[in-house]
């Protein structure tokens, strides 16, 4: 993605890339991050839940030119967009619609906060460009 992400047990830090100072650390125990292609939407899977996130592109570019970061991150940088009860078992992003699979064998998409159920499934699937 456009940040560098470090994961913890319990914590997730993103990073930016030239001088590696700390974007945010935001609580989650992440699993997995999916970006969209234009690095303005992120995913982020916890065991049992996803995070859609908006990423502040604006407010952290004001941060980098002036070269001074909080010592704790950018509280905004991102913003939430959607939680959601879910096991995904992979994902991907189409523009800003994030299309899922999930344990319970469904093959899901999301758009902004609405979620769409497109179909049940007999077997494993992987999503892919």
């Amino acid at each position: 993605g456009i940040l560098l992400g470090i994961r913890s047990s319990n914590d997730l830090y993103f990073y930016e890339w030239s001088q590696f100072n700390l974007i945010i650390k935001i609580n989650v125990s992440a699993i997995n991050i999916y970006w969209n292609n234009n690095s303005s939407l992120c995913c982020i899977c916890e065991t049992n839940t996803i995070h859609i996130l908006k990423y502040n592109s604006n407010i952290v570019e004001h941060f980098i030119d002036s070269n001074e970061f909080p010592e704790f991150g950018i509280i905004d940088a991102f913003e939430s967009i959607f939680d959601l009860n879910e096991n995904i078992v992979t994902g991907l992003w189409i523009n800003d619609c994030f299309i899922f699979t999930n344990k319970s064998n469904r093959l899901c998409y999301l758009i902004s906060d609405q979620l769409f159920t497109l179909s049940p499934i007999d077997k494993y699937i992987w999503l892919c460009i």
